[in-house]
């Protein structure tokens, strides 16, 4: 694999609690070619020594500050700063599997001209970098995915993606006027409007998902997916109205179940009931899936649960999640559907 610079940008406030763990997946990678940019967004806590520290043991790691402006615009500050080739966004509470770039940079080489992104799956961590959550293989297509990121944010997070550069010169940067969520998802929407997506099919991100994240702010996170929904319609109007049911029927249901993960249980039901209204038939096949459908994890099930680092990125206790058969067949529908890449 010929040798390449790759950016690493990490958009940083407040991270004095995860930003060392985090730094110190990115520089174990087994791919060294690497500059590390974190962008301290304001931060009043130790992030920025922290940072100075771990620069001190390290060239590879830059600090730069700003005022507190959004992770938006410290996500482009950092890519002004970059001279990479490649740019792998990485969230500052977040780890990478140490093969993480090497295994995305030779899916690249093997992938068409046409490939842009490459993505992989992720494990959701707690805040002692255990993992959380039942490990699981979400629906994950490639090639032209626009539809599929329409409905819902396929990628999952906004540290798995590694994207080539010159990209940017099509689509830009985040876009800053999104300051309260989903500008990751806004952003892979642009990217999937002139660029087809590739998979490493290995669990290499732990995601972590604590008190502060932003996605358990449910609030915000509403106004910011209706802000998603109303730039897709603004870029394409004549997207398939279906598209667009399927994703608030998906959207309202996924915020649904985080305000109930938050014990916010009339936030839940009420978004739940929004769920149903824009798409009644979704909610019901997933509960029947949950119930009825849904496979049993592996015997290891019952071990105390490994710290991401003894994580294998092709574990064994993976869930046995399928799609219910309505899911299935939306998925082989967005699957066949095309947007005019000449009007993005």
């Amino acid at each position: 694999m010929a040798s390449c610079l790759v950016s690493v940008i990490v958009p940083a406030f407040q991270a004095a609690r995860f930003i060392e763990r985090t730094l110190e997946s990115a520089l174990s990678q087994t791919y060294a070619d690497l500059e590390i940019i974190v962008v301290d967004d304001g931060s009043t806590d130790q992030t920025c020594a922290i940072v100075e520290r771990v620069a001190g043991t390290d060239p590879r790691v830059n600090l730069v500050r700003q005022v507190n402006s959004g992770v938006s615009r410290a996500r482009n500050a950092a890519i002004a700063k970059a001279r990479g080739a490649y740019i792998a966004p990485l969230d500052a509470d977040d780890l990478w599997h140490p093969t993480k770039i090497e295994k995305q940079l030779r899916c690249f080489e093997n992938a068409p001209e046409t490939t842009g992104v490459v993505y992989c799956h992720f494990a959701v961590i707690d805040e002692d970098d255990c993992v959380a959550l039942p490990r699981r293989i979400y629906h994950a297509p490639t090639g032209h995915v626009y539809p599929h990121l329409t409905v819902g944010n396929i990628v999952g997070n906004a540290s798995a993606p590694l994207f080539k550069r010159s990209l940017l010169a099509k689509v830009g940067g985040y876009d800053e006027d999104f300051r309260e969520g989903c500008e990751d998802l806004d952003f892979y929407l642009r990217l999937a409007e002139c660029s087809d997506y590739a998979l490493v099919p290995e669990f290499l991100v732990g995601y972590r998902r604590s008190r502060d994240s932003m996605s358990m702010n449910v609030a915000k996170m509403e106004r910011a997916v209706a802000q998603t929904t109303h730039k897709v319609l603004q870029r394409h109007p004549t997207l398939p109205r279906r598209l667009l049911r399927w994703r608030n029927g998906n959207m309202y249901r996924y915020l649904a179940l985080h305000a109930l993960m938050g014990a916010d249980y009339r936030r839940g039901l009420v978004l739940a009931g929004k769920s149903v209204i824009a798409d009644p038939l979704l909610l019901l096949g997933w509960a029947l899936n949950r119930t009825g459908g849904r496979r049993g994890l592996a015997p290891s099930d019952t071990a105390a649960p490994p710290t991401y680092y003894a994580l294998d990125p092709v574990p064994t206790d993976v869930e046995d999640f399928r799609p219910s058969r309505l899911e299935a067949r939306r998925q082989a529908a967005a699957a066949r559907m095309r947007i005019d890449r000449r009007a993005a």
